[in-house]
């Protein structure tokens, strides 16, 4: 598989530095090349650079998370395990700026052209939101952020925007990504390992380091509805995750026989607006969707989302998949669900659909298989052991295996005949099972 950098055993950790090297020099020319061959940039942190890494191809990505992967072991055996262990640790600090940046709207309070000395940024720190932040406090701050590639001072004692900062301006999403995960998931995380001591091989949705961080006894959905602001960050989050590489609809879209299915009803599982029932939509005429979700999520912003062409095919419908099924679908589709999920609470989700299922009957589920390890990159392999810890950090859910796919089924009901599972060309997989009574 593309990327995976397992060392043939006979080569020395010598000799591997010269490997690593090498591949590095050809991947890179190989990327140099396609860019100038097509007239494009590399991105760059200067405030009128790129972004995002121009070449989509196929092969162009599969070289580029390759490269970045190789210079990540290059780094770590230059570094070696003694010093990557301390670096591991003291990057911890550097969260601290990023949550500053955030909380203190320091992307609003910076002018988009020119600079701003850290006095007058500490004022308008106050003016957005009534902080009071001596500069000496605040240029600290800065000044690790901008070590870490995010603003820069052009001139000593100034702070000016680069790329990265920019874009904290320019995208809702990105911006929601980060203020979600310094400001609403940094606290329970750190009370992560505490919430395992006090509740060991806990199910529960309630004790989690979410517990212990705001100390209330809610589920961590329950406490996102709590707060506005917190609820708005978390659907932006969502809409930036779905943009990560391998998370696109499009591998939903093609990784199942969607047309297969003929001219067939697809419930839609907490589809939240019908951003996945759109894009089959668009795809299968012959598909019609029911999505559901809790009432919180059929405000009249949210029912008008669906384009006026496919309000024939589409129906937004308010339903908790944990109450028995009323709908009687053709299929039942999960996109990226019960990974939020522990098992006692997945299984009672499959359970609630039979009073709904008609024979052949069948459920959809677009979610990720974990590996063994070793398996994929170690880019993707970190990317989803990153997600399976972060699942259990606020929900004490987790990403699964294929056993325990099989295992949830069967635990559910007999009368669930698995059908085996595949990857689809992005990061999630389909997982799917029929009703056979």
């Amino acid at each position: 598989m593309g990327g995976l950098l397992t060392k043939p055993a006979t080569e020395s950790s010598v000799d591997r530095l010269t490997t690593l090297s090498r591949d590095i020099e050809e991947k890179t020319r190989y990327l140099t090349d396609a860019l100038r061959s097509k007239g494009l940039e590399a991105p760059s942190y200067k405030a009128n650079g790129l972004s995002d890494f121009p070449l989509t191809e196929v092969e162009a990505v599969r070289t580029r998370q390759e490269l970045v992967a190789l210079t990540k072991e290059l780094h770590d055996l230059v570094l070696g395990p003694r010093e990557s262990l301390k670096n591991m640790a003291w990057e911890s600090v550097s969260y601290i700026p990023l949550q500053a940046i955030c909380e203190f709207k320091i992307a609003e309070a910076v002018p988009l052209t020119g600079s701003i000395c850290y006095e007058e940024l500490a004022i308008k720190v106050h003016d957005l939101t009534g902080i009071m932040i001596v500069p000496s406090d605040l240029r600290r701050l800065m000044r690790l952020a901008i070590a870490n590639n995010i603003f820069q001072e052009p001139k000593i004692g100034s702070v000016a925007h680069n790329r990265a900062s920019l874009l904290l301006l320019e995208d809702e999403s990105l911006a929601s990504w980060t203020a979600f995960y310094t400001m609403d998931l940094l606290a329970p995380i750190s009370q992560t390992v505490a919430a395992m001591k006090a509740w060991p091989g806990s199910q529960e949705t309630n004790q989690t380091g979410v517990n212990i961080a705001f100390n209330h006894n809610e589920s961590f959905f329950d406490h996102l509805q709590a707060d506005e602001a917190r609820a708005r960050r978390y659907d932006l989050m969502l809409q930036s995750h779905g943009q990560r590489e391998g998370y696109n609809l499009s591998h939903t879209v093609s990784g199942y026989p969607w047309a297969k299915l003929g001219k067939a009803t697809v419930v839609d599982m907490g589809g939240n607006e019908g951003f996945v029932a759109i894009a089959l939509a668009e795809a299968f005429p012959s598909l019609s969707f029911i999505v559901q979700d809790l009432e919180g999520m059929r405000t009249p912003e949210m029912m008008d989302k669906i384009p006026e062409h496919l309000s024939s095919q589409i129906s937004l419908t308010t339903h908790d998949f944990f109450q028995p099924q009323t709908e009687t679908g053709d299929a039942y589709l999960f996109r990226h669900i019960f990974h939020a999920f522990s098992d006692k609470y997945a299984i009672n989700i499959l359970r609630a659909l039979i009073p709904g299922l008609k024979p052949g009957a069948r459920i959809i589920i677009n979610d990720i298989v974990l590996p063994d390890p070793g398996v994929v990159s170690r880019l993707e392999e970190k990317s989803i052991r990153t997600m399976d810890v972060l699942m259990k950090a606020v929900c004490n859910s987790r990403e699964r295996e294929m056993d325990d796919w099989k295992s949830l089924f069967e635990q559910a009901d007999k009368r669930f005949r698995w059908q085996g599972a595949w990857k689809t060309s992005g990061r999630l997989w389909f997982i799917e099972s029929t009703w056979e009574p």
